[in-house]
């Protein structure tokens, strides 16, 4: 929570995990129908203001948590360097298939948050430019083991990005009426650019 004096703007708009990515927005469109809406402004300032992207509760439908983590990549690259915290608890079910108690989508976000991380080559060396138009998550591909993806485009500038996660202690002062329970965890995300 910001203190009183604390002068930072947040906003909360809506992403369809399930969609392309940030929704396209119409220039001759002179405001949005709703505050939830993006706008030319909000998605510049997404690719130049925004460092700090907030989650929860995501892990409980495989389809819409591999959504998220598209949407994920979508904003961690766009712009400047962004980190995103994710906070979750992990939901154990009985499960017929297993006939046990297992934490599936659970097991699920931890998967792709491991296939999330790793480093990144912009292959046209457009996607931090700032231009939402040219920061497009297909212009980037992973580099495996050293070795990045021969596009046959060895004389345009690459830029390279890494995405790594880690896990953060809950043992810090709870300012909400929750009830934190030990399958509480909480993920930091982080984007840096590499020279």
């Amino acid at each position: 929570m910001c203190k009183p004096t604390c002068e930072e703007i947040v906003e909360v708009k809506e992403l369809d995990w399930l969609g392309v990515g940030l929704p396209e927005v119409c220039k001759t469109e002179k405001r949005v129908k709703s505050p939830s809406e993006w706008s030319t402004t909000d998605i510049e300032d997404v690719e130049n203001n925004v460092d700090i992207l907030l989650a929860a509760d995501i892990a409980y439908d495989n389809e819409l948590t591999d959504g998220f983590f598209k949407s994920v990549f979508d904003l961690m690259t766009r712009g400047r360097p962004k980190t995103l915290y994710v906070a979750l608890e992990r939901r154990y079910n009985f499960t017929l298939e297993d006939l046990d108690v297992t934490c599936k989508s659970y097991d699920h976000f931890r998967k792709c948050l491991c296939d999330l991380e790793g480093e990144y080559e912009c292959t046209e060396g457009l996607a931090v430019s700032g231009s939402s138009s040219q920061a497009k998550s297909s212009l980037w591909s992973k580099v495996i083991e050293g070795q990045s993806e021969d596009k046959g485009q060895k004389s345009t500038p690459m830029k390279c990005l890494k995405i790594m996660s880690e896990r953060v202690s809950t043992d810090f002062p709870c300012y909400s009426d929750y009830t934190r329970v030990k399958e509480l965890e909480l993920w930091k995300v982080s984007s840096t650019f590499l020279p």
